[in-house]
């Protein structure tokens, strides 16, 4: 992966998505067109850019996604695309762990539960409700769409989505190594992005009990934490170790 502008082979590919946890897909012959798709481990593909250049004056238009395509190279482009969303979702959590560094104490024990129960407002169980206000931050942040998440309040609303354009990521030297880091910040995948939201701000909430109330010794502590920043790629190496610690191991689950 050391020549961005190149498509690697498809033997060299497969080993990369490997390491995402997506597996790499093919069908030719059989008077069936050809194809190349990504799949998670229950075998359903991953839609991505399928129109992955930027065209001036209408940058935001036609971006609908495709599952397969029609060769490596368009793949391999529309993966680049994607980095577009994941950067924008990584900087949204560089904002957050910013806030939190002079945040009230009740203000990170209501972060740290709203990442504990993944945005939602009930218990893992599904039956108790918790007592939260879903119109303030941190519970507005984050909203199920046709049950897929989406960032809707601060600070996602103010962060513009990039156009898609994989061609410029690809002029990046190291982009496909970063995307092996930022790919964990896919809202398409609760369980893996939420570890990863945990893993960027850890050393900013206190430490939650079983019941979700702050542990005898977590008020304390969160005061200490530092104040200096963390970039993108520094804040989510460490969420990238986390997100492989997941209960599929290091397959991507369902898409939702």
């Amino acid at each position: 992966m050391t020549t961005p502008r190149r498509t690697p082979s498809a033997p060299k590919m497969r080993r990369y998505f490997e390491q995402t946890g997506f597996c790499l897909c093919h069908r030719g012959g059989n008077g069936k067109p050809e194809a190349w798709w990504l799949a998670d481990n229950d075998g359903t593909p991953y839609p991505m850019p399928a129109d992955w250049r930027t065209h001036p004056g209408n940058a935001h238009d036609g971006r609908g996604e495709s599952a397969e395509f029609s060769t490596l190279p368009r793949l391999w482009r529309a993966w680049a695309a994607t980095q577009h969303r994941f950067l924008r979702e990584a900087r949204c959590l560089e904002l957050i762990r910013e806030r939190l560094i002079d945040a009230p104490f009740e203000e990170r024990q209501e972060v740290a539960r709203w990442v504990r129960l993944k945005g939602m407002p009930f218990e893992l169980s599904g039956t108790e409700v918790l007592e939260v206000d879903e119109t303030r931050w941190p519970w507005s942040a984050i909203r199920w769409v046709d049950g897929q998440m989406e960032g809707m309040g601060w600070p996602w609303s103010t962060i513009p989505e990039s156009p898609a354009d994989g061609l410029s990521v690809q002029r990046r030297e190291g982009w496909a190594e970063e995307a092996l880091v930022l790919h964990w910040f896919d809202m398409r995948y609760d369980a893996s992005y939420f570890q990863a939201v945990a893993a960027v701000l850890g050393d900013r909430l206190p430490k939650l009990s079983d019941d979700g109330e702050v542990a005898d010794d977590a008020r304390g502590e969160a005061g200490g934490a530092d104040s200096g920043s963390s970039g993108v790629i520094d804040a989510t190496d460490g969420a990238s170790l986390a997100a492989g610690k997941c209960e599929t191991g290091s397959a991507r689950g369902p898409l939702h």
